[in-house]
């Protein structure tokens, strides 16, 4: 027998192969139940006919020969007519379907460009789940729960690329923090998830050039300060530029950088102070204070320069001092007055508690009068002559000869005035010449009249001589009568 198939199909040319791969999996018989049937008919008349032939010889019965079966012919599935309602309601689930792939792959090919598998594979893989179940759904016209399925798929997928902006900012933060942190692995991933969502994001490209350079500039810097442990600052230098430039916001390396700055800038101050101090020990003002000047444009916040300036100031004016008061000794030595008030009050101006440069301007003061008023008298000697000048000079002498030190130069004036003094009262002898035809007079002394020659003595004093004669300017000159004195008085001839 054969089991009766019951053809539900549509005619095959009012079906689209898509409308056929909806309704793959429908309720017509399955093609494995038909085969299994004509599989028991065959068995069935094969063993049927080893029987017939066994009764025959036993039995003498008549031979009776089965009528061949006929063939079966098993139909194809095909699919159950649908109502119009039906058809209807898988009409609009396959637009609605169709709408839901368009939507579905859209959001699919833009969420792939900006590398979802990278920053949300969970989410991903779930859409792709959902969406297979779907499909499988919808293939056992399970039309409900399929468009259930990609309702589900579609809104995984639009919350992702809803949320990019938002997964973008922390992938951003989180590659910028591996390379603060120096995670050149994580600092690559992240911001390659960052250029992935948005290409054009602002400075992503320097970003990701910074997180591929990371390990080397990390190496750079790692060597460089080796190098400054090593005291090969030479190399170090170089080494941590190098660094610098591969990643110019590379902190680590910048630090590493400014501290072999900062070492150097102290070598630097050291070497300069120390020259410095070597030219003080030397007494070498100008070139210490050069140094130390130096050394403070090095280090401006540095107190140590200034300290210094102020040892040398302090050194170079002690050197100053003991220098101008020797001078000052010197010049008192050689009873050179004036030179020496002017290095004793020189230092003074720099050390103004100097006991010796004080008592030596005191004594300087003192002498430079005393020299003055003795070269007075010695070189006015007339000044004698008066009782008022005579008791001056008296006092003057006596003054002198209590004053220390004496050297040469007052012994000598002492001795001079001394002899002036002896000499104020005593009369001096005065010879005076003249060519006979003139008229002398010493005024408040005598008229000699017209002579060739006349001596006298005359009182230490100073006298006016005047000669005259007709057709001849007079001729007058002043006598100073201190000790033996010749005078020729001449006259002219008036034209």
């Amino acid at each position: 027998m054969v089991p009766e198939v019951r053809n539900h199909s549509l005619p095959q040319a009012q079906l689209t192969f898509k409308d056929a791969e909806l309704n793959r999996g429908s309720r017509s018989i399955p093609l494995s139940w038909a085969v299994t049937g004509l599989a028991v008919m065959a068995v069935l008349a094969g063993m049927f006919a080893l029987i017939a032939p066994e009764t025959d010889r036993a039995g003498e019965l008549p031979i009776v020969r089965p009528t061949l079966a006929q063939p079966v012919f098993v139909a194809e599935p095909t699919e159950p007519v649908l109502t119009p309602l039906e058809q209807a309601k898988q009409e609009r689930y396959q637009t609605e379907g169709r709408a839901l792939a368009d939507e579905i792959l859209r959001i699919s090919v833009q969420l792939e460009d900006m590398g979802v598998s990278l920053w949300a594979p969970e989410s991903w893989d779930q859409a792709q789940l959902s969406s297979d179940e779907a499909d499988v759904a919808f293939r056992n016209s399970l039309y409900e729960e399929a468009m259930t399925g990609y309702r589900a798929t579609r809104d995984i997928l639009k919350a992702k690329f809803e949320q990019r902006t938002e997964i973008l900012e922390q992938f951003l933060d989180t590659g910028q923090e591996a390379l603060i942190s120096g995670n050149h692995e994580r600092a690559i991933r992240d911001l390659s998830v960052v250029n992935a969502i948005n290409p054009d994001y602002p400075k992503i490209d320097t970003l990701l050039d910074r997180a591929q350079n990371l390990e080397e500039t990390i190496t750079l810097t790692h060597q460089g300060r080796a190098l400054m442990s090593a005291q090969d600052y030479t190399a170090a230098k170089e080494v941590l530029a190098k660094a610098v430039d591969l990643d110019p916001d590379w902190v680590p390396a910048f630090k590493a950088q400014q501290e072999l700055s900062e070492a150097l800038t102290v070598i630097a101050f050291n070497d300069v102070m120390s020259s410095g101090f070597a030219a003080l020990a030397e007494n070498n003002y100008t070139l210490a204070r050069t140094k130390f000047e130096e050394a403070a444009l090095i280090q401006p916040l540095s107190d140590a320069p200034s300290e210094a300036l102020a040892q040398v100031a302090s050194q170079n004016q002690s050197s100053r001092v003991r220098f101008l008061l020797k001078q000052g000794t010197d010049h008192t030595g050689a009873e050179r007055w004036q030179e020496a008030l002017t290095a004793y009050s020189a230092a003074l101006d720099l050390d103004a508690t100097i006991v010796s440069a004080v008592n030596g301007v005191s004594l300087a003061e003192k002498r430079i009068l005393l020299d003055r008023e003795m070269t007075s008298f010695i070189t006015n000697p007339i000044r004698l002559t008066s009782d008022e000048g005579l008791s001056e000079a008296r006092r003057l002498l006596q003054s002198a000869t209590r004053a220390k030190p004496i050297g040469s130069r007052l012994r000598e004036q002492t001795d001079q005035l001394a002899s002036y003094i002896s000499l104020a009262r005593i009369p001096v002898d005065v010879k005076i010449e003249s060519d006979r035809e003139t008229d002398i007079t010493i005024y408040k002394v005598s008229n000699l009249g017209k002579i060739t020659s006349e001596s006298m003595r005359l009182a230490p004093g100073s006298y006016t001589v005047v000669g005259k004669r007709r057709g001849y300017r007079d001729a007058r000159q002043e006598l100073t009568s201190v000790s033996y004195t010749h005078l020729t008085l001449p006259t002219k001839r008036i034209v």
